[in-house]
């Protein structure tokens, strides 16, 4: 077993109570009296998280973890609640919504695109319906070649 197969986790420790998640696995966290039992919880819970990852049509996570970051908890966290976010969880949400945002600024270029088509239709001289719906095209284009340089992220 290499590192590169083992389930990166995340502890959040408090001073009753600790907890081991597992940051590509959402749901799959569990809590100790310290680091080692929420580390042997999380471990002993991988049966009964793996049906549902296998339904999914996913590969099982592994059993062996490597603790990527350690975060001080506070009393929310000995209460038995997660409060704080690992960073690796906050970057990859922090991608996915600069990645759906580019998407969204795409749609309202295309929309764009498409209403200066439809008011050339609305104007009477030719040399302003060129113009007016060349800047159509050249928004559609543009876009379509920004989109082709967007990078594309594939989950397996």
């Amino acid at each position: 077993m290499t590192a590169a197969d083992a389930t990166r986790v995340y502890l959040e420790v408090g001073k009753k109570k600790a907890f081991a998640a597992a940051i590509d696995w959402p749901g799959w966290a569990r809590s100790g009296r310290d680091e080692e039992s929420a580390l042997e919880a999380l471990a002993s819970y991988l049966a009964r998280y793996a049906p549902v990852v296998r339904r999914a049509g996913l590969a099982t996570p592994s059993d062996v973890f490597v603790v990527t970051e350690r975060i001080a908890g506070s009393s929310t966290t000995d209460f038995g609640v997660l409060e704080k976010v690992a960073a690796a969880d906050s970057q990859q949400a922090k991608d996915a919504n600069r990645h759906a945002d580019d998407y969204m600024l795409a749609v309202v270029l295309f929309a764009s695109s498409l209403f200066f088509a439809g008011i050339s239709t609305k104007l009477h001289g030719t040399v302003t319906k060129a113009v007016i719906l060349g800047l159509g095209c050249a928004v559609f284009l543009g876009t379509v070649i920004w989109l082709a340089t967007l990078s594309v992220n594939v989950t397996s």
